[in-house]
């Protein structure tokens, strides 16, 4: 039996109640499990068929489950627990697993790492710093040790503490310099050029890692810094978004610069690495990466190794047609080989799906592509009529 799953926030299955998203998701959209957001970042939500509210402010960077907190007591970043978890009498995520286990489906943990301005602002020190050395507070370092460490232990925690089906990984690796929050605000276009060397960090961890292995970072830093007033100064840079698929040698033919991004997709395999390692032996960790496998080097991801390091990777195919959503499955496939578990994410939301013969055949192609199983985004947000194209596609994929 394949994998099929819908992410789904606590705010839903509180306010919905635990059966009825356990019959929603298991027989109105005919998956087998469920993945529950367990950390987050910010975000407003319109809710159209939650019965209680129609609108929710998710808090930021908390987490959706109840920490072991004496695991914590000698690390410098400390879990913020979610007031919805405070407010409860029981462990909401433990009775969820149990009546989704009765009625023949599974949890799985659907992680947030690497992406969180609470922790930013209260640890700046932990942050992504970029050439001119301004703070990205949203944006955790994965070469810091006390991010690696935080992030390893919470994992830990939720392994030792839950019967999960898997733990799915998102925002692992470096986070982009557009995070569209913070009401961004921006005089020039921001295209290929200056989305990487703005993306590029130079905090003290990343900087330490660089001179370590010989590569003169202030001679790189002085470069990024003459390139992006070339674009400053004009109307911005004129590379097509094809650029960052070259590879880092195809998008700037720099030996530091190919040496720095390599340091960088080190830093982050070392830290997905030390996450498998806190991690239960026997409970798979998969990487959710964005929907470009051979743009993957611009956060420090390659697929390639990830697959080594990981149990699997599920790669999203948000906003394309379906024929995007083949060549990025198709391309994923590649780059991971054949015997590496892949997983496809598809948007279950009109109009980035126009409805249930669009979204079948995004499963079908996709499957053709390589893809083992299927993640539905997002029980919350679609109305619940589309749990039934959801239903449709996975009922003409399996013939």
């Amino acid at each position: 039996m394949s994998y099929n799953s819908i992410w789904t926030y606590l705010w839903d299955v509180l306010d919905e109640g635990i059966d009825t998203v356990v019959e929603d998701v298991g027989e109105i959209a005919g998956c087998n499990d469920i993945s529950l957001a367990v950390t987050y970042h910010s975000v407003k939500c319109y809710l159209p068929h939650n019965p209680k509210r129609k609108i929710y402010f998710g808090e930021d960077g908390v987490t959706y489950f109840r920490p072991n907190m004496g695991l914590y007591r000698d690390l410098l970043i400390k879990p913020r627990v979610s007031n919805l978890v405070e407010q409860q009498d029981e462990d909401v995520l433990e009775k969820l697993i149990e009546r989704a286990q009765a009625a023949g489906l599974t949890v799985s943990a659907w992680f947030i790492a690497l992406h969180n301005t609470p922790l930013g602002q209260a640890h700046p020190e932990c942050v992504i710093r970029n050439v001119y050395g301004d703070p990205y507070f949203f944006a955790p370092c994965p070469s810091n040790p006390d991010v690696v460490e935080y992030y390893s232990t919470l994992v830990k925690d939720l392994g030792d503490q839950y019967d999960l089906n898997m733990v799915q990984v998102e925002s692992p690796g470096f986070a982009k310099f557009t995070h569209e929050c913070h009401h961004e605000k921006t005089g020039i276009p921001i295209r290929s050029t200056e989305e990487v060397l703005l993306s590029l960090c130079f905090c003290r961890s990343c900087r330490k890692r660089a001179e370590a292995l010989g590569i003169d970072v202030a001679n790189l830093q002085q470069k990024v810094r003459k390139r992006l007033s070339a674009a400053n100064d004009g109307f911005g840079s004129t590379e097509a978004e094809g650029a960052l698929n070259a590879g880092p040698t195809g998008f700037w033919a720099d030996e530091e610069f190919r040496e720095y991004v390599k340091m960088r997709t080190e830093s982050v395999n070392q830290f997905i690495g030390e996450m498998r390692k806190q991690l239960r032996s026997d409970l798979p960790l998969y990487v959710l990466h964005e929907g470009r496998p051979y743009g993957a080097w611009v956060s420090g991801q390659d697929l390639g190794k990830l697959a080594g390091v990981a149990e699997g990777v599920l790669t999203t195919c948000y906003g394309q047609d379906a024929e995007q959503a083949s060549r990025i499955i198709r391309d994923a496939r590649a780059v991971i080989g054949q015997g590496g578990p892949l997983m496809a994410g598809h948007h279950a939301i009109y109009p980035l799906c126009k409805g249930p013969e669009d979204l079948a055949k995004r499963v079908r192609v996709t499957t053709d592509q390589g893809a083992d199983g299927h993640v539905f985004y997002n029980y919350g947000l679609m109305p619940r009529r589309n749990m039934a194209w959801i239903r449709n596609a996975l009922c003409k994929q399996q013939g």
